[in-house]
């Protein structure tokens, strides 16, 4: 890797901690095992990779701009957070607004785990297709069910 590229708004304590384990992440990737796929990736790209950051209410758009006019294959990393300024989140909200915690899904995935979703999202998408509320009551009925 070239270097760390991270957008303006992740906190300088949070880029100091993805580039302390940077290496060690680059070292993984290089692993024998993974060498056949990594020289078809090579084959394949004929412009270098880069990291676009958008968030929550960006234009695609944006993205396809950035790799254009730098002459690369953007790898589009998404936050599920908006980016707000701590002045700005006490105005839009009565509860503290955490950066980043969209992506924690103990805050909004009610104990649903990802090979729970699997099994049960053809159900679940199909009832709250009509009712999200009755999606909602059916995800609760089958959490509480023996063996569940």
């Amino acid at each position: 890797w070239e270097r760390l590229a991270l957008p303006a708004w992740v906190p300088p304590s949070e880029a100091a901690q993805i580039a302390e384990r940077l290496d060690m992440w680059v070292e993984s990737l290089l692993h024998p095992t993974l060498r056949p796929l990594l020289l078809k990736l090579e084959d394949a790209l004929t412009r270098p990779l880069t990291p676009v950051w958008l968030c929550a209410g960006e234009p695609l758009d944006a993205a396809q701009t950035i790799a254009a006019t730098h002459g690369c294959n953007a790898v589009i990393c998404v936050s599920a957070s908006r980016v707000l300024s701590a002045e700005r989140a006490r105005e839009l909200f009565s509860w503290p607004y955490v950066q980043g915690a969209g992506d924690d899904e103990e805050n909004w995935a009610r104990g649903l785990t990802a090979s729970k979703w699997w099994e049960w999202r053809e159900r679940l998408l199909s009832i709250a297709a009509t009712s999200p509320e009755l999606a909602e009551k059916e995800l609760c009925m089958l959490q509480d069910a023996p063996g569940s």
